[in-house]
């Protein structure tokens, strides 16, 4: 983190917290067991600056060409308020020639741009409003070993559409937390509409905001706010998740 980050927490520069990244890494494969394995962390879009976002790119691709990937986390899309900040800032970092690969304009766009989105991201909050369910019809069983893959996408929220296009075709995955998400009052993840899509979620118990340390009791908030979804009223310009997937359908 080296962008907009109390004093405490934010780094020296891009170079020195791209280096200490590197230096972890290789700390972490030095451990004898496996268990353990490295994740490239940018703690969201706002706390990184575009060379460091593009600095660990760059280091997630090299990476993965030499045989040894690591995944990656970091958030998406959890608030207004940080959806229109990521959006001003990135805009102007595309102005200034910082978005090297092109930008599309969306919170999502912004880690595509710089490659940090694949089968092995894990992105966190990705929440939809209440209003924004799409579809009343059946929903048909997703496709077997969709939550096999390695990459998440955690906490998704408000989303738009070229968003979920973007994390379907890059292969990343939704890793969601309802409690969390509940208590922050940011929403709750479209997970049917993900799941139709061919999108991997996974649960992600936070153990700060959820209830008990039982998980499938944490989890149970999940089901009845996709189902209090499912009941919310849909504007006609928004396609149902079969539409969007299968527009001749």
């Amino acid at each position: 983190m080296d962008s907009n980050c109390p004093p405490t927490y934010i780094e020296p520069s891009a170079s020195s917290s791209i280096a200490d990244t590197v230096s972890l890494i290789a700390h972490i494969r030095s451990l004898p067991s496996t268990l353990v394995q490295p994740i490239v962390t940018p703690r969201f879009a706002i706390s990184c600056s575009a060379p460091l976002l593009q600095g660990l790119g760059d280091l997630v691709r090299s990476e993965k060409e030499a045989g040894t990937p690591v995944a990656v986390q970091t958030h998406l899309g959890e608030n207004h308020g940080e959806i229109a900040f990521t959006k001003e800032i990135f805009s102007r970092a595309n102005e200034e020639g910082g978005m090297k690969n092109g930008w599309d304009g969306s919170y999502a766009g912004v880690y595509d741009s710089f490659g940090l989105l694949g089968e092995r991201t894990i992105l966190a909050h990705c929440v939809s409003f209440l209003r924004s369910w799409v579809g009343r019809k059946k929903r048909r069983r997703p496709a077997e070993g969709l939550s096999r893959r390695f990459s998440f996408v955690s906490f998704q929220v408000h989303l738009e559409e070229t968003e979920l296009q973007i994390i379907r075709a890059t292969e990343s995955g939704v890793s969601h937390c309802p409690t969390s998400n509940l208590n922050l009052r940011s929403g709750t993840p479209r997970i049917g509409d993900m799941l139709h899509r061919g999108i991997k979620v996974s649960p992600l118990p936070r153990r700060v905001s959820f209830f008990s340390a039982f998980l499938p009791l944490s989890l149970r908030p999940s089901s009845g706010s996709t189902y209090l979804l499912a009941h919310s009223p849909r504007s006609d310009s928004e396609p149902t998740a079969r539409e969007a997937t299968n527009p001749e359908s």
